[in-house]
């Protein structure tokens, strides 16, 4: 009996009775079974040592002794170790031991393999360790194709030491722990299910093979056996109508029935995206540039606020250097161009000239709010309050909101907080930031949510406080926060507390108050490095947010002090939790940046970075350029940065011409003339001319029609050609969907005297 997923391919029973309506990918899903324990293993191999450096020393955590370690005795790939546990378990953790120093032979990346037999591993993590002191543990995946996976065996594989940039070191582990479930029963019980699992997937490679080799009647007498699919039954249907009949129209209709069903969503969410940076240049409204007078200048520590409904950006304060900043603008996106709306904000009524303050956008009531400012207190009896101000859009003027927030139950005078405006409840969350004047003993801010309609602070997290929960919220300065409607939380992101970079991960749920730690460094989950004065945007509709890169801890130095300016923009995905990087650029040179500064913006921090989630484009303004243009540089440059990537219907398009190119190809063997007119009408459609690269492949087509056909078309190389096209056509469909990736033959070990093998049967 068999238990059938969403994409109507069976499983064995056992394994959809754990995994549930699972896909067939790595989904690294932690099962309900029994709590972890310390595992206990053995070394089974490595692939050298040096010296007394055995890797058996790595069974002992002891940070002081400079002996207890692995060395490898090369550097040359691949090297590893290899672990065999006492008896077969989940393994859930592995946990590194570190030497009470930095060290040169430290291991900086490694991957981490994992299986029930020497002769078959999978691939379970690459992740990075840190050049310091401090142990540090990694989850590791415990499911394959939504079945768990129990293993025998752990293998170790560094990658890079830290010392290897200047001389290639060899590798050392000072320590390893391994975490999970060694219950026999429960194991057991898992082994079985995952052999079940590999039978089934056996059964599956030889449906590849026998189709990939048109044996039709082996397909069909193994299917009938088994009753298991190879494929979902929407790409049975396709393949029988491409391959099998060769009948492209119907064959078209098909695919583009179930790329427009919804299953393009996966494809493209593991897209990663292009980056497009344009340097704009405002214009008056005859056409000609605005000059420097006529727009914002130089600055860093300044606001911005995006209104997608009207097109508008809105910029306030900052420090050029020198002094701070009141003079407040509105950019329009519709016509390119910078209005100053104000000089000095104080005159009109308005906050005063200031820099690391925060300015969130009402978009449902046009209303702009300004908290907070940095000030230098020279003078210990000076108590600054904290003024909350607002700008009504419409009637274009300032009004105080509240003098002293901290009187009535708010914040007290800070900077380099971070505010978020909830639009459903009309309300203002302040986060975090540093205390201009130091009280009760607390530098941070804690946590406040501001009511918009009736005046009103209330505290809702102390600094360092833990909730029901048992989660320490710590504040920070210079961090990230968004409002993720969606799920009704606030996401909060990396920052600064004291000398310490962060690059952990919070979610606050605005309805109970708990606060979730989703990741304790991010860095090493494919996130940002620790970081300061990132900045953070979010599309509430892909479900994406956008991380843009500013002070980080360098991840190329040994010094935990060390930090430097950087160029990259994180992605990350909030429903599947999973980060990556759609843009770096690490170079820091000032000659480097000087060619390219009409390309893509060089390295800052400081800076203001706003999205429009209506258009998907965001705008990036001033900053502080530290090492590429010296540490006083604040810049002025303006920038629009679009995230491009396939959309539906370049996919639909291109599977369109590659069904119509196939069947010219076939016409061109057949009948030339009627692949003509197939040419000019049919295949033409389906090629975007305006397009250099697709009209170039268009037009050496029309060579197919003149080619010396050398050969009467053949079965086999009809056969062999659909069968590419449809290969080609099924990567844009999910991996539950289609047929394994892995190919029998690609499994065979072949042994012996060549010369004493069977020749190759012919076709």
């Amino acid at each position: 009996m068999s238990n059938t997923v969403d994409a109507g391919i069976p499983v064995p029973a056992s394994a959809a009775a754990v995994a549930g309506p699972a896909a067939l990918v790595d989904d690294g899903t932690e099962d309900d079974g029994p709590p972890s324990v310390l595992l206990t293993y053995s070394i089974n191999d490595c692939s050298s040592h040096s010296a007394a450096f055995h890797p058996s020393n790595i069974l002992h955590d002891r940070p002081s002794d400079q002996t207890s370690r692995w060395s490898s005795g090369s550097n040359n790939p691949p090297q590893y170790i290899l672990l065999e546990l006492e008896t077969p378990a989940i393994v859930r953790r592995i946990r590194f031991g570190k030497y009470e120093k930095q060290h040169v032979c430290n291991v900086k990346e490694f991957e981490v393999y994992g299986g029930l037999k020497l002769s078959n591993f999978t691939h379970l993590i690459r992740a990075g360790l840190k050049n310091d002191p401090i142990p540090e543990e990694f989850d590791l995946p415990t499911t394959v194709s939504g079945v768990i996976m129990p293993v025998k065996y752990i293998k170790v594989v560094p990658l890079v030491a830290w010392g290897s940039r200047s001389a290639p070191f060899n590798f050392s582990i000072w320590h390893v722990a391994l975490e999970g479930v060694s219950d026999p029963e429960y194991v057991t019980a898992k082994i079985a299910n995952f052999e079940e699992l590999q039978h089934h997937e056996a059964v599956r490679l030889c449906l590849k093979y026998f189709r990939q080799r048109n044996f039709p009647d082996s397909f069909e007498r193994l299917q009938k056996k088994t009753r298991i699919s190879l494929e979902a039954p929407i790409l049975t249907d396709l393949y029988t109508s491409l391959v099998t009949d060769g009948a492209f129209a119907n064959a078209e209709q098909r695919l583009l029935d179930a790329l427009n069903g919804g299953v393009l969503s996966e494809y493209l969410s593991k897209f990663k995206y292009t980056p497009e940076w344009t340097l704009l240049r405002p214009v008056r409204e005859d056409g000609t540039p605005q000059d420097r007078a006529e727009t914002p200048g130089m600055r860093g520590g300044h606001q911005m606020c995006i209104d997608p409904g009207s097109a508008y950006v809105y910029l306030f304060g900052g420090w050029d250097g020198r002094s701070e900043l009141g003079d407040f603008w509105r950019y329009s996106i519709l016509t390119n161009r910078w209005v100053q709306l104000s000089a000095n904000t104080e005159d009109d009524n308005g906050p005063d000239a200031r820099s690391c303050h925060k300015m969130v956008l009402d978009p449902v009531n046009q209303k702009l709010f300004v908290l907070g400012k940095y000030a230098d207190i020279r003078n210990p009896e000076e108590q600054p309050k904290n003024e909350l101000y607002c700008y009504f859009i419409k009637e274009g003027k300032w009004r105080c909101l509240m003098y002293d927030t901290a009187a009535a139950g708010g914040p007290d005078l800070i900077y380099d907080h971070q505010m978020c405006f909830n639009a459903d409840a009309n309300t203002i969350y302040v986060f975090g930031g540093r205390k201009i004047v130091q009280v009760d003993a607390k530098l941070f801010s804690g946590l406040y949510r501001y009511d918009c309609s009736a005046n009103t602070w209330t505290l809702l997290r102390e600094d360092r406080a833990v909730g029901d929960e048992n989660v320490e919220l710590a504040s920070r300065i210079g961090h990230s926060m968004l409002h993720d409607g969606g799920e009704g939380a606030l996401l909060i992101f990396a920052g600064q507390r004291e000398k310490k970079f962060l690059s952990d991960f919070y979610k606050y749920s605005l309805s109970t108050g708990e606060v979730e730690l989703v990741c304790d460094d991010c860095s090493k989950h494919g996130g940002p490095f620790p970081g300061f004065t990132q900045r953070a945007t979010i599309d509430l509709q892909k479900r994406e947010a956008y991380v843009l890169s500013g002070l980080i801890k360098s991840p190329d130095t040994e010094s935990t002090k060390a930090s430097k300016v950087r160029n990259s923009l994180w992605v990350y995905d909030i429903s599947r939790n999973k980060w990556y990087c759609a843009y770096e650029n690490d170079n820091s040179e000032p000659e480097y940046w000087s060619k390219m500064d009409k390309v893509e913006p060089c390295p800052r921090f400081a800076h203001q970075f706003v999205y429009d989630d209506m258009a998907k484009t965001h705008y990036l303004f001033g900053g502080n350029a530290g090492e590429v243009q010296g540490k006083h540089t604040r810049l002025s440059d303006f920038w629009k940065l679009q995230l491009n990537r396939p959309t539906i219907e370049t996919i639909i398009s291109r599977c369109q011409y590659l069904i119509r190119r196939q069947q010219f190809r076939e016409l061109c063997r057949e009948d030339p003339k009627k692949a003509m007119r197939f040419l000019q009408t049919d295949l033409s459609s389906a090629v975007d001319h305006s397009d250099p690269e697709q009209s170039r492949e268009f037009q050496a087509l029309t060579a197919s029609l003149f080619a010396a056909r050398s050969e009467p078309d053949s079965a086999v190389q009809k056969f062999d050609e659909r069968t590419a096209l449809f290969e080609e056509l099924i990567t844009y469909f999910p991996s539950h969907m289609k047929q394994p990736q892995t190919n029998l033959v690609d499994l065979i070990k072949i042994s012996g005297d060549p010369d004493e093998l069977p020749p190759p049967r012919p076709r």
